[in-house]
């Protein structure tokens, strides 16, 4: 209904695009979807506290602005598989992009699994005895002693 009636107003150079931009600026819970609370806060501005509220001022001028209303025709929905399809697409890019950090994290962190390994192996083969202690076999059973070097 958005692309519908911006289509209608006439806002020159309009793609679906943009279109989705103004659906996703407007989307506060992300649902994919502009909810009547939504809608209202996007259009509505913030109140400056210094201005008299409608019914401080009275009800005259609403009444006023009611009664001079001319009713708009209704505007069809335009373009909804095509928004549809855009939304689904940049989810999708989003998706792959998380997925694509996840993979590039866990890559680095099994590199530095191996490093630290490697370190820890090279570490203990600089030890005095070596890398194991040596097993020796005495009569009553191995038992495990540390060789000199």
């Amino acid at each position: 209904e958005f692309y519908g009636a911006l289509r209608w107003l006439g806002v020159p150079n309009l793609t679906a695009e943009d279109v989705v931009d103004f659906i996703e600026a407007a989307d506060t819970n992300n649902d994919g979807m502009v909810d009547y609370k939504e809608y209202m806060d996007m259009l509505s501005f913030a109140e400056d506290p210094t201005e008299e509220s409608a019914e401080e001022k009275g009800n005259d001028a609403t009444d006023a602005a009611a009664e001079n209303r001319v009713p708009i025709a209704k505007v069809e929905p335009f373009g909804a598989e095509v928004l549809r399809e855009i939304m689904v697409q940049r989810r999708q890019a989003e998706q792959a992009r998380i997925r694509e950090e996840r993979q590039r994290k866990q890559a680095y962190h099994d590199a530095l699994d191996v490093k630290v390994f490697e370190e820890e192996l090279e570490a203990s083969r600089l030890r005095k005895g070596g890398a194991n202690p040596a097993v020796i076999t005495l009569p009553e059973g191995p038992r495990v002693t540390k060789t000199a070097t």
